[in-house]
This record gives C-alpha cells, structure tokens and sequence, in this order.
C-alpha cells in the first residue's frame, strides 16, 4: 500500500515539473512575440534617367568657316581639348578696319576740341567779335553825338549844307561798320554752335564705334575660344550635335555643336504623386543602373519639382538627385532604379 502510494506521489511530481517546464516555455514564447523584430528601411522605388545640368551650345557670331573638326559625335573630351580649327581671317579684318575708323574719329573730335573753349564767352575768335562790335557801337555813337552838333551848327549857318553831309556821310558808314561787326559776332557765334554741336556728334559717333569694336574684339575673347581654335572648356565633358563639317561656312544661327558637363550628371527621377509626400530634400538614394544592375551609386535628393506632369497616363512629380560617387560607368541618358528612404 505504502509503495503505490509513494508511486503515486512520484507521478504527480512528474506532471507538475512537466506542467511548469511548459509554462515557462509559453511565457518565453510570449516575451519573445511582445519584442518586435526591427523593421528594414521603407524605400520608395522609381525610375530615372541620367542628365547633365550644365548643357554648352558653342555659337559664333562672327564672320569665319570651318577648315578641320577635331571630334566625333559622343567622343569624352577634357579641358584645352581642340574641337574645331576656325578660319576667321574675315573678322580679323573687319576689327583692324572699326579700330582704325576709331582713330580717325578720335582725330577729327581732338581737331575741333583744338578750336574750342569750353566757356563760349571766352573764346578768342568771340572775343575778337566781342571788341570789335563794342568799339564800332563807341564810334558809332559818339559819331550820332558829333552830326547832332553839326545839325545845330547848321541851322545856326555856322556850317555849309554839304560840310553836313559829309559829316552825316561818315555817320552811316560808322553805323554800317557797326551792324557788320554786329553780323561778325553772330556769325562767330552761330559757327562756334555748329561746332560744339558737330563735338556732340563726333562725340556719339566716335562711342559708337567703340562700343562696336569692343564687342567685336569680345566675340573671340570667349572661354572656348584661342586664337582660330575652339576648345573644350569643361573639365570633362562629352560632344554631341556637332553642325558642321570642313569648309562650311559658320552661321550665327546655327550652333557649331554642344558639349555635356559630365562633372554635373544627376538624375532625374519620375515619383508617381500617391508617394511623392514620403519624399524629403536631403534623404539617402540608391542609384542602380540598367546597364549593370552589379553597379550601385549613392546620392541625394537634391530637389523637388513644385509643379507635376502627366506622363504616360500618370501624374508624376520629377525630383532630382545627385550622384555621390560616380566612378565614370554613368553616361548621360543611362536608364537606372532609385531607391529613395523614407524618412
């Protein structure tokens, strides 16, 4: 009897530590459901394409044609590269000609500044005017004086009638010369005007022609410009739309070709509308390219168009974003998957 009840006893030990061990396994199982798991980062994936910011349209606006084109639609160039040899020799011309039609300008405005005094009054030739209708008026008038004694001279008979007319002959002359001195001093005057004026215009005109040569020597003096060559002026860049050919002639019209500035790619990503509010300036951006899906870049957005587009029967929101460590695989229009964090 004892032994059954000691074999009871040891059963019921047994199913209380079974009962505990299960216990504690659910209570593990429930403090492991309570911690979560971290999530992964949330993505926004989108497409893009690779641009260059900076775009150059190499224009001449001058006379010339081209003799040689150095490069080939889509070569990389660097900087001082030669794209294009240039004839330019008409223009040259044309500058020597405006700066020497600036020299004789320059002469004929010094030529009448020579002859002229600032102050109108104190001109020489006004001067000389001036004094000799001032002396005429003195005589003239002192002349008036001296016939009127002789008028009453006259009829007192103190004189004869023709020693009066003499007298009064030389009054009108005194009074001609007056006038004529009078016409003097206006004519003086009036061609002292002409040629102050004939200053202003040489004046206009000599600014004129200045200004013209200055921007006809500021037509060769440009940054992709030396001496009859055009040059790459972009640290690294590609060519494209390349107009011309050996012996055309350069229209002003025309551009001669452009060149991308490889050294300000960026994409341009399309984010449909219904997730363009998760897009933040500044956040993080994977940046992995069709042509090698191995590849992959890191970037920035680095804006957000304020105003959406429709595309393809979708509203999209372009944003831009910038290329951290672009090794030289990237090439302008390259298709490429973004994936913008989530903040």
């Amino acid at each position: 009897m004892k032994q059954r009840i000691k074999e009871v006893l040891l059963l019921v030990l047994i199913g209380i530590l079974f009962l505990g061990v299960g216990c504690a396994k659910k209570e593990e199982a429930a403090t492991i459901d309570q911690v979560e798991a971290p999530k992964e980062r949330e993505v926004i994936e989108a497409f893009g394409i690779i641009k260059a910011k900076d775009i150059q349209n190499i224009v001449i606006d001058f006379p010339s044609s081209v003799e040689k084109v150095h490069v080939q639609e889509g070569q990389h160039i660097q900087q001082g590269d030669i794209l294009v040899s240039l004839d330019i020799k008409d223009h040259l011309g044309e500058v020597k000609s405006k700066a020497h039609k600036v020299n004789i300008l320059q002469l004929e405005k010094n030529k009448i500044e020579n002859t002229l005094i600032d102050d109108g009054k104190s001109d020489p030739a006004i001067m000389k005017a001036t004094n000799g209708l001032k002396l005429a008026e003195e005589l003239y008038n002192q002349g008036k004086k001296d016939l009127a004694s002789q008028e009453a001279l006259l009829k007192a008979g103190a004189i004869a009638q023709g020693e009066y007319d003499k007298f009064k002959a030389t009054v009108d002359t005194l009074y001609k010369e007056m006038e004529d001195a009078r016409y003097d001093l206006e004519n003086v005057q009036k061609n002292k005007k002409n040629e102050r004026d004939d200053l202003k215009i040489k004046n206009e005109e000599l600014a004129s022609a200045s200004y013209e040569l200055q921007m006809m020597e500021e037509k060769v003096k440009r940054s992709y410009l030396e001496g009859n060559t055009i040059i790459a002026n972009v640290e690294s860049g590609v060519v494209y739309d390349i107009g011309y050919q050996g012996g055309d002639l350069v229209s002003p019209e025309k551009k001669v070709l452009s060149i991308l500035d490889l050294n300000t790619m960026v994409v341009e990503a399309e984010v449909s509308e219904e997730f363009i509010k998760d897009v933040n300036m500044g956040v993080a951006v994977e940046i992995i390219p069709i042509a090698n899906r191995d590849r992959s870049y890191k970037g920035k957005v680095s804006r957000i168009a304020q105003r959406a587009i429709q595309k393809n029967g979708e509203t999209i929101i372009p944003v831009e974003i910038s290329i951290d460590n672009n090794d030289g695989f990237l090439m302008p229009n390259f298709n490429v998957d973004v994936m913008i964090q989530m903040k």
